[in-house]
């Protein structure tokens, strides 16, 4: 029996209200896991590069970035 198939087989025996838990295990394995088909940094693109920026801002940031560039508004007072 192949690896696949013991998988499988094991994934028969789990009662259906319990699959969205095992899918989400699923995903989190994946995403942390090396990949020969995902392109490693040195080939990421821009615009791949920029999606993965993730910035700590008040909610409101984007749609006041004008006020808090001008120094009307401070980051440091909204976001704890």
């Amino acid at each position: 029996m192949t690896p696949l198939e013991r998988i499988q087989a094991e994934i028969r025996r789990i009662p259906e209200d319990r699959l969205d838990e095992l899918y989400g295990m699923i995903r989190q394995f994946v995403a942390t896991q090396p990949s020969a088909s995902r392109p490693t940094d040195a080939k990421l693109g821009i615009m791949a590069k920029l999606r993965e920026v993730q910035i700590e801002a008040p909610p409101d940031f984007a749609a006041n970035l004008d006020l808090y560039l001008s120094g009307e508004k401070s980051v440091d007072e909204t976001v704890s």
